[in-house]
């Protein structure tokens, strides 16, 4: 953590978090947080293996797990059976009551932005593709990066697609391009994280 008057990132706890990018569904029991994030109030741990939301309470450097709240994670769901895992998400974020969490999309997937009640679990598909990072901006609605990972080259100039910044509102699901672009990492192409 930082706090106001640190200089450096203090050690709470060593967590012990899973692999980040991906982990086998059947190979562990009991929560093996692979993404760890806040809502305001709480830290908050997504266990892919068992598709559910924890609460983390921290005590010194003694942490315990609480209040699952089931999540469908189909969508993140890879391989076939016996060799099946489930794919951390690129990116959450937490607005509104609502975890909202994106798919790597390289494969022309109709929908790659999905959403969960965070009391209920309950999940919402959403309509807005390729929104490579994002953070909660103002009256409900979201700013993020938008590129189509598969469209990043303008193939009359051979340069780089600048990707613009967009407003995402997920109450109509509409998109609105704003007058400017993010800058792209020029070692991997990648979109820098935005906060």
């Amino acid at each position: 953590t930082y706090a106001p008057g640190d200089t450096k990132a203090m050690l709470k706890s060593s967590l012990g978090l899973g692999d980040p990018n991906i982990a086998m569904v059947e190979e562990v029991e009991g929560p093996q947080i692979s993404v760890m994030f806040s809502d305001g109030q709480r830290l908050l741990g997504l266990d892919t293996n068992e598709q559910a939301l924890y609460t983390i309470t921290l005590e010194g450097e003694r942490y315990s797990y609480s209040d699952p709240v089931k999540l469908d994670l189909s969508d993140f769901i890879m391989g076939d059976p016996p060799y099946q895992g489930v794919s951390s998400p690129q990116w959450v974020q937490v607005m509104d009551g609502r975890l909202y969490m994106k798919k790597n999309n390289w494969e022309d997937l109709e929908h790659d932005l999905f959403s969960f009640d965070l009391k209920t679990g309950e999940k919402k598909v959403h309509d807005a593709l390729h929104l490579q990072t994002a953070a909660p901006y103002k009256d409900g609605k979201i700013i993020a990066v938008q590129l189509d990972p598969n469209n990043r080259f303008d193939m009359n100039t051979g340069t780089l697609i600048a990707p613009p910044l967009v407003i995402f509102d997920p109450a109509d699901e509409s998109i609105t391009a704003l007058d400017a672009a993010m800058p792209v990492n020029d070692t991997n192409f990648d979109t820098f994280p935005f906060y």
